[in-house]
């Protein structure tokens, strides 16, 4: 589970915790059920005239799209989150430079541009700070860029 696709979505999505998976394929069941009941309930019961296989279609084109709604509300999340990320991480990289060049080590330059960029790149500005608790957490440098090119891709 640590590295599956579904897993790795939702870390592109920056969602980090075990309940969102659980929130997601709940939600995916929850919309694919009521959909239809609420396209009979208030489309089919004031048109009681319409052939049940034209119906029965309906309902079920209404359960697919209950069911994909959560796909691609996250994708659109991770799209999103893409553009946020690679529009910040020119000036990540400046900064990093720039604490380097003054003196700074790199773990603790990733330490500082975490902090930084708050204020202008929430997205970018957790992946720094996870970034900087594995480097802390004692998980070699090449290790936790991995992890970080991972939940960024």
């Amino acid at each position: 589970m640590k590295n599956s696709p579904t897993r790795i979505r939702f870390l592109n999505a920056g969602y980090r915790g075990d309940s969102i998976i659980l929130l997601y394929f709940g939600s995916k069941t929850l919309l694919a059920l009521l959909f239809p009941l609420l396209y009979y309930i208030f489309v089919h019961i004031p048109t009681t005239t319409s052939l049940w296989s034209t119906e029965a279609f309906k309902s079920l084109m209404a359960a697919a799209f209950g069911y994909y709604l959560p796909n691609v509300l996250l994708h659109a999340r991770i799209r999103r989150r893409q553009r946020e990320l690679f529009e910040s991480f020119p000036d990540a990289l400046d900064l990093i430079r720039v604490c380097v060049s003054a003196g700074l080590g790199l773990d603790a330059a990733i330490a500082r541009v975490g902090v930084e960029l708050a204020a202008t790149s929430h997205a970018l500005a957790d992946e720094f700070r996870q970034l900087s608790l594995e480097l802390r957490a004692g998980a070699s440098r090449a290790t936790a860029l991995t992890n970080l090119s991972v939940r960024t891709e």
